[in-house]
């Protein structure tokens, strides 16, 4: 988003690990769109507050002030779906921690 509103190339790069289908649209034409557009324009708004602001906040919180257990067991909760599917390294990088942190605190459990 960051790269999108300031037009230059994005420093983050992103690599699917299933299938995906993904939406592609031209930014300045959907930004002209949500001028002209009430519904479209609050929906937006809604999502970047969702998943942007709160999202990112309670993410930079776990990350500085709860042990990496914690934030492994909340990941748990969380999406019960991906421990199993992703690899051990994508959920310790997730988690802020090495791979082998990871492991040790799954054999803990």
């Amino acid at each position: 988003m960051t790269a999108l509103l300031k037009a230059s190339p994005s420093i983050l790069a992103f690599e699917a690990i299933e299938n995906i289908s993904f939406v592609e649209i031209h930014f300045a034409s959907y930004r002209k769109l949500l001028l002209e557009k009430e519904d479209l324009k609050l929906f937006q708004i809604y999502y970047l507050e969702q998943n942007w602001l709160l999202a990112k906040d309670e993410r930079e919180i776990q990350i500085v002030q709860q042990e990496a257990t914690e934030r492994y067991l909340s990941f748990i909760e969380r999406y019960p779906q991906l421990v199993e599917r992703l690899p051990q390294y994508h959920i310790a990088s997730h988690l802020g921690i090495t791979p082998t942190q990871l492991s040790r605190i799954r054999k803990k459990l």
